[in-house]
């Protein structure tokens, strides 16, 4: 008669001594997965810009660098006075940093370089390089912005090119990071409207 099979056990060090290289891929696998999804959410929501030109100060100045959050207007739409980047409205010319100006509904006029909102005289809180200009009016339809640069002197913008497709919005300006010494988190100020138009 045949003797009954004997299990013989395993030294508990060899076991070990298997069971440490699949762990140690398994955590290197599951590092990998979370760097590369870390590292695309960080991409989908903010990202880097350097800003070229002058046509933003003295609020931003060339070579400075901002980040912009690609999600601020997931949840709600863009405002006066919000600092935004777009794509430029002319295919294939790099991305623009401007100033919302006027938003869905507003009649926009510049005269003599002051903003009017819905025949309103503004104030902009913000400090401004002023120009002597007239543009408008301009209702701004649906999905379309009014857009100017700070530096109205020196700057393409809504009263040379129209209105901005809301499509081509790629986010708010959110922080400055370069250079440190300006670096901090970017306020974005709605203009004051006059309730009366003055006499005179």
């Amino acid at each position: 008669m045949a003797a009954p099979p004997v299990a013989i056990p395993i030294p508990s060090d060899a076991v070990a001594s298997e069971e440490r290289p699949r762990k140690l891929w398994r955590e290197i696998l599951e590092t990998s997965i979370l760097t590369i999804a870390v590292f695309a959410l960080a991409r989908m929501s903010v990202q880097s810009y350097r800003i070229a030109g002058t046509s933003m100060e003295p609020n931003f100045t060339e070579r400075e660098f901002v980040i912009v959050n690609k999600l601020a207007y997931l949840t709600r739409e863009p405002r006066r006075g919000d600092v935004i980047v777009f794509q430029h409205p002319d295919a294939g010319t790099g991305d623009l940093i401007k100033r919302v100006i006027g938003v869905p509904g507003d009649t926009v006029e510049i005269r003599k370089g002051r903003v009017y909102i819905n025949g309103l005289p503004t104030t902009e809180p913000w400090p401004l390089i002023e120009h002597e200009y007239d543009a408008g009016p301009v209702l701004v339809g649906v999905d379309k912005l009014f857009v100017l640069g700070d530096n109205r002197a020196d700057s393409r913008d809504s009263h040379v090119w129209g209105l901005l497709d809301r499509e081509t919005l790629i986010g708010q300006a959110w922080l400055t990071v370069w250079p440190f010494g300006e670096s901090g988190m970017i306020r974005h100020e709605q203009p004051a409207i006059q309730l009366t138009v003055p006499s005179s």
